[in-house]
């Protein structure tokens, strides 16, 4: 975002060093003094006077434009104007973040409810002006031209922005830099930390409830309960937890189970797989699979971690389906090429085989008789799957024929013809002037 308005920000590499240095490869993460020094003084920059001036609606002014984007937490807008020379200034920055449902939206809706917000939020400054509008959603502007509306609240959002003049317009993603910073779900300190446990084996502990682990390691007989000052823990807090075969309990009510704590992410992902998948899981969906898991188990951001296993569980069987399909193909495909060959066995020179005729079909009176004449001997295999042929008495038959129109002939004895030739001839017969293309074979 910073970047996107480097040409106002004057001494921007000297001024942003000290953040560019963290992020170089073999660098340690330390924030210190000058980082924070340098993060104000760009905040201050992106707020004040040259990035950010007042809208000059006269007439000869440069174009409003409203660049908007939305992502899967909230929408981001940045209201610019450009000067004479054509560069682009700051005159607003809007953001809001999407409620539970909101976030539900398919993403095109998000798009569109992002627009009728910024624009609702803003409408002080755009209202009875023209401005344009920039989306990296190709679909939006799709969804604005349409007739037809897809349900009643995309048709209400729709006449509410038919209330503003404006122009919409398409730009690649990568050059809606700031709106879409603006929309990006924002960033906490308390990360995760990583902690390798010393033991047979080897786990990541999420480290996001420090004092939980410390009463653990307190009622294990690990740590005394002075041994850390800045979690001062009581006797009676103390009492609430328990240990039992080196694991972590909460005390419940009588008739409800202790709640066991899982600090370790292979442990709290093998947890979820056997609620959801395990015998006695069912494959229930996100909620179902969420209040079995928390009547027996506790851990940070448990929620989390069952609606990404129910994501993962989603695409695993779309991805088995498509599996699935193509290996059913294939199977097919093996089973078809194994039994509907033309032939198993190549034809070789010499071999007896029969001509398919077409021409018998056709004609009404010959409709039941037998469709393949011969038999014929092959005189020479064009190695293109065609083959040339010949009759008994040796003379060759003009023209090719192809390895579909031909069939193998199985007989007991030689043929009547192949050993005298005076018996049964087959002669050739052309009906060029009829049909230039055919060779026909006609018995004699």
């Amino acid at each position: 975002m910073c970047a996107f308005y480097r040409l106002w920000i004057q001494n921007f590499s000297s001024k942003t060093e000290p953040l560019y240095r963290l992020t170089k490869k073999d660098t340690d993460f330390n924030w210190g003094k000058e980082q924070n020094e340098s993060f104000i003084l760009l905040k201050k920059e992106l707020t004040n006077p040259p990035i950010l001036r007042a809208i000059n609606y006269e007439k000869n002014a440069g174009k409003i434009i409203l660049t908007i984007d939305a992502s899967p937490y909230g929408a981001g807008a940045v209201l610019q104007q450009e000067d004479i020379d054509g560069n682009r200034y700051v005159c607003r920055y809007e953001s809001k973040s999407f409620s539970e449902r909101e976030r539900r939206y398919p993403q095109i809706k998000r798009e569109l409810l992002a627009l009728k917000l910024m624009v609702k939020k803003l409408k002080l400054y755009l209202y009875g002006t023209h401005f344009t509008i920039e989306t990296d959603a190709k679909s939006l502007l799709y969804m604005l031209n349409k007739i037809d509306l897809p349900n009643d609240t995309a048709a209400r959002w729709i006449s509410y922005l038919q209330l503003f003049d404006f122009e919409i317009g398409h730009i690649k993603g990568s050059h809606n830099v700031v709106a879409d910073a603006l929309s990006r779900d924002p960033q906490f300190e308390n990360k995760i930390k990583e902690y390798i446990v010393e033991n047979k084996s080897v786990f990541v502990r999420l480290d996001k409830d420090e004092k939980l682990y410390f009463i653990f390691e307190v009622l294990s007989g690990m740590k005394s309960i002075s041994s850390n000052k800045n979690l001062k823990l009581q006797n009676k807090e103390l009492s609430n937890y328990f240990v039992k075969n080196k694991m972590l309990f909460r005390r419940s009510k009588p008739d409800r189970v202790p709640r066991r704590f899982a600090f370790y992410k292979k442990e709290q992902e093998k947890i979820l797989m056997e609620v959801h998948s395990g015998i006695g899981g069912g494959h229930r969906g996100r909620d179902g699979t969420m209040r079995k898991a928390k009547d027996r188990y506790y851990w940070r951001n448990m929620f989390k971690d069952v609606d990404k296993l129910q994501l993962d569980s989603k695409n695993k069987v779309e991805m088995d389906a498509v599996k699935g399909i193509i290996d059913s193909r294939n199977k097919d495909k093996e089973r078809f090429d194994s039994k509907k060959k033309i032939r198993r066995k190549r034809l070789e020179i010499g071999d007896l085989v029969l001509v398919f005729d077409d021409t018998i079909g056709k004609q009404r009176q010959l409709k039941l008789s037998n469709k393949r004449k011969g038999p014929f001997k092959i005189y020479s295999d064009n190695n293109n799957g065609s083959y040339v042929l010949s009759d008994p008495s040796g003379n060759i038959i003009k023209g090719s024929y192809a390895g579909n129109r031909v069939k193998r002939y199985f007989c007991e004895s030689q043929p009547v013809g192949f050993n005298s030739v005076e018996e049964d001839v087959v002669v050739k017969y052309d009906y060029k002037e009829d049909n230039p293309q055919s060779n026909r074979i006609k018995r004699r």
